[in-house]
């Protein structure tokens, strides 16, 4: 599927589709996210409307996504949904060379070369998107006790093995501070 721009009016269409997680190819391993599995199709819902030469694509998108907890360990499930704004501009004639510092609005900007935007275009867009939207520390849920230091154990599920002697020098410490 692809966008014609001299198709396109100022009036705009609607986009609706649904894209498996294997179309998308996405998986995460970075230093603050253990693995990430989109566990559904995402459903997007976007709408396209042309202003001159200039397309403007706006919607949202939601899907379910694998987590593993950043205090517990536990792979959970987590609804997530996120907006996309983005406005496609023609390539311009020369590429221009040097640095220059990104602000926020340049942020919302592509480019297209021809008189069409490929669907690539715009799923390279939501992956994007999607990427910003995951959360930076993900929590089985806000009241998570996380692991013992000292004996490892779920505290959301056990309670701490620990010698109570043990408990002085910290290895309690997370359980103190949540409330435990």
């Amino acid at each position: 599927m692809v966008l014609n721009i001299r198709e396109l009016s100022e009036e705009g269409i609607t986009l609706d589709f649904a894209l498996p997680p294997e179309e998308l190819e996405f998986t995460a391993k970075t230093a603050h996210q253990a693995d990430i599995e989109l566990v559904s199709p995402a459903q997007v819902h976007l709408s396209a409307a042309k202003y001159g030469r200039n397309v403007s694509l706006s919607g949202d998108v939601a899907c379910q996504l694998s987590l593993v907890c950043s205090r517990c360990l536990k792979v959970y499930r987590q609804e997530l949904g996120f907006a996309i704004k983005r406005t496609f501009f023609p390539c311009p004639a020369q590429e221009q060379t040097g640095e220059k510092e990104l602000e926020l609005k340049d942020m919302e900007v592509s480019f297209y070369r021809g008189e069409e935007i490929a669907m690539d275009s715009v799923i390279s867009v939501i992956k994007e998107e999607l990427i910003l939207a995951l959360p930076f520390r993900p929590l089985c849920n806000e009241g998570c006790r996380g692991l013992c230091s000292g004996c490892g154990v779920n505290l959301n599920s056990e309670p701490c093995r620990c010698p109570l002697d043990q408990s002085s020098l910290g290895l309690r410490f997370t359980d103190r501070l949540l409330g435990g």
